[in-house]
């Protein structure tokens, strides 16, 4: 018996070997071509399995061809016809028929099949964790004694020349060997592991299932990385030219569809290894397929909707903010929806693939009740844990509430100001008006001072001569009012022309007075310069001098007063600030 479960033993290494070697496809076999293999290796079958005893050599005496009987061949009946789209929906029909049928019988085929699986199979606990354990650590084991053995080669594809056409294929080569390297390294650790310990029949069946369905998910995930290469640094690594966002995008649905392969042809093995009954693994492989195949769907479905609704809207509010409307409620709306629908996509797609991926683990028949449970508790955990990371994305969610900001508005809170360029799920992006780029975390802010809302209006203070006419003065400041209005360029921009309020307070060489206007936020700066200009040369023009510092002394000597005079303007005065944009 020890040299036939061996032989059982190569037999299943050798189907291992073939699968990894060709490609882990899987062979359609033609039902009269498997029966007839079947017939034809039966005495092999018998002689290797039969004990060698007088009742086995007597099977094997009634089963031999040359022992038996000559048959006469059957007739030869014509081929029938190719089937009609109405005999192939009643065998769908029957088919479907005899799987709802047998429904009912399924707990108690379950209830069968695991009694006959601890029937058959005594199992030692330590001996199996240590040899599972051992299986798990040698294929990674050995994969990492590949790695280090290929150091050589992988310095060449870290620096090999990629210039030509030549090269280019000398270092996709380099690349293969040295991922089809770990791959044998990972199988021959797992293997190594497995022959050390005397496996359960049915436990050595289920460990060389999963070692395929691992090397099958290990190949997808050596085909993405060549092919797609999505950390790559390099462009020309990449087979198929993608941008670093969508080889990612690719990568991983590739790997997701390689494990989830890979669990579904595992699951039906082991479902067939422990002996179940046919129609068991018809009824699960129908259900697991229409169950995931529903739940892919539907995802797909609802995120491509959303997405699209999302993606019209966000162009629709860009190309009204790019041509200019940015006026009157609509516009405001407009750019509000630029603000908010690149959180709320990314929001949806979290919320989506997580409904997505739970559906699934459901229809495969996994409990997400637990899981539920357990992601609740490691949320509070980490929300304990990362409690300023919290105060950032809850502090930026109330002020996406508020209206706080918005794209392309220039604020200013703490010591940070510049233009909202952008903002993630816990920090905003500003630009100051020289250039620099600040990301500053939403818990940092505090106040925000909004300089682009609606309106600004802007202060200017001039000093004149005491005997200056202030009604001259002020129809003066009026007229070049009207004249900024009728400015082709900067007209548009003045909510209410410039205007003299009044005077300010007596100085102590001349009297101030306070001039204003209002402008939409953002423009105020260009119209100040050019008032100003105007102001300096229609004061020049009517005979209106500015105020400077003067002193007056009575009595006393000519020198006397020069030298009061040259001490007054020693002395040093307030500095004039620049006006900031």
């Amino acid at each position: 018996m020890r040299s036939n479960d061996d032989r059982h033993l190569l037999r299943k290494i050798f189907t291992i070997l073939t699968v990894v070697f060709s490609t882990l496809q899987p062979i359609g076999i033609n039902p009269a071509s498997s029966a007839e293999s079947s017939g034809s290796s039966a005495p092999i079958r018998v002689i290797i399995e039969l004990p060698n005893d007088d009742s086995g050599r007597a099977l094997v005496d009634r089963i031999v061809p040359g022992n038996q009987e000559p048959t006469p061949p059957a007739a030869v009946s014509p081929e029938p016809a190719s089937p009609s789209i109405a005999t192939s929906l009643q065998e769908l029909r029957q088919r479907l028929l005899s799987l709802i049928n047998a429904v009912p019988t399924l707990p108690g085929q379950i209830q069968a099949a695991i009694r006959l699986f601890q029937t058959d199979n005594r199992i030692d606990p330590l001996g199996l964790i240590l040899a599972v354990t051992l299986f798990v650590a040698g294929g990674f084991l050995a994969q990492r004694i590949a790695w280090w053995s290929g150091r050589g080669l992988l310095h060449f594809i870290l620096t090999a020349p990629a210039d030509t056409v030549r090269q280019r294929i000398k270092l996709h080569a380099g690349r293969l060997s040295m991922g089809l390297l770990a791959l044998i390294g990972y199988l021959i650790g797992s293997l190594g592991a497995f022959i050390l310990f005397p496996w359960p029949a049915v436990f050595r069946d289920v460990a060389l299932i999963l070692l395929s369905a691992a090397l099958m998910v290990r190949l997808g995930v050596l085909v993405g990385r060549i092919v797609i290469a999505p950390g790559a640094r390099l462009p020309h690594m990449r087979l198929v030219t993608l941008v670093t966002s969508l080889a990612w995008f690719w990568y991983y649905w590739l790997l997701a569809t390689a494990a989830l392969l890979a669990a579904g042809w595992a699951t039906i093995e082991v479902i067939r290894t422990i002996r179940a009954p046919a129609i068991l693994i018809d009824l699960f492989t129908a259900a697991w397929l229409a169950a995931v195949s529903i739940a892919l769907l539907v995802t797909d479905v609802i995120w491509k909707l959303v997405s699209t609704l999302i993606d019209t809207q966000m162009e629709v509010a860009s190309r009204s903010v790019n041509a200019g409307h940015q006026e009157g409620p609509e516009a405001r709306r407009r750019q509000r929806l630029n603000t908010l629908l690149p959180i709320l996509r990314n929001v949806l797609f979290l919320a989506i693939g997580a409904v997505g991926f739970l559906m699934i683990l459901d229809a495969v028949g996994i409990q997400i009740g637990p899981l539920l449970a357990g992601a609740g508790v490691v949320g509070i955990a980490v929300g304990f844990g990362a409690q300023t990371l919290v105060k950032d994305i809850i502090s930026g969610v109330f002020y996406l509430f508020d209206d706080a900001f918005r794209i392309g508005e220039y604020i200013q809170a703490a010591k940070y100001k510049g233009t909202v360029e952008g903002f993630s799920l816990r920090s905003i992006r500003l630009r100051h008006h020289r250039g620099p780029v600040t990301i500053v975390p939403f818990g940092e802010l505090g106040a925000v001072q909004n300089l682009s809302r609606d309106w600004v209006i802007d202060i200017i203070t001039l000093t004149l001569n005491y005997d200056s006419d202030l009604e001259e003065v002020r129809k003066t400041i009026k007229r070049i009012g009207v004249e900024l209005l009728d400015d082709a360029e900067l007209g548009p921009n003045i909510i209410e022309p410039l205007k003299m309020q009044g005077i300010e307070q007596m100085a102590d060489y001349g009297v101030q007075i306070r001039l204003k206007f209002m402008a939409k936020p953002g423009e105020q700066f260009g119209v100040r310069r050019k008032a100003l200009a105007m102001l300096k040369k229609t004061f020049a023009e009517k005979g209106i001098q500015f105020a400077t510092p003067t002193v007056h002394v009575s009595g006393g000597t000519a020198d006397a007063a020069s030298s009061a005079a040259a001490s007054e303007l020693q002395r040093p005065t307030k500095p004039i600030l620049p006006i900031e944009e």
